[in-house]
């Protein structure tokens, strides 16, 4: 049963799947194309700015927030466009790609590979 303090949680607003996106770019642009995800999770959170509900709503039970775990998805969705890569376990890079291209070109990336593998 949930308390009435894990309701508020849920209805609070958290920040949609474009701006999660293009804050983890911008993150990772601010620190020179190549971090931990740790790092890049929290200047984007920083640069969207959530509440301190949202950044304290875990996912499910836990032990992950809410906002980390959409972050994880964001992620997902960048290296399927071909934005970001893994180079190592727990850490990001941006691509040529990614490293140059405008808000608007992301997602116009992100729709056409979603729609190449369908």
């Amino acid at each position: 049963m949930r308390t009435k303090q894990q309701a508020a949680f849920t209805t609070e607003k958290l920040p949609p799947q474009r701006a999660l996106i293009w804050a983890i770019i911008t993150a990772l642009r601010s620190l020179g194309g190549e971090a931990p995800i740790r790092a890049t999770d929290h200047l984007a959170s920083q640069l969207l700015g959530p509440s301190e509900r949202v950044l304290q709503q875990l996912h499910g039970r836990g032990p992950k927030t809410e906002l980390s775990y959409r972050f994880g998805w964001a992620r997902y969705r960048l290296r399927r466009a071909g934005l970001i890569a893994v180079k190592i376990r727990g850490s990001c890079v941006l691509t040529e790609l990614g490293s140059s291209i405008s808000e608007e070109d992301a997602m116009n990336q992100l729709r056409l590979s979603k729609k190449v593998t369908k």
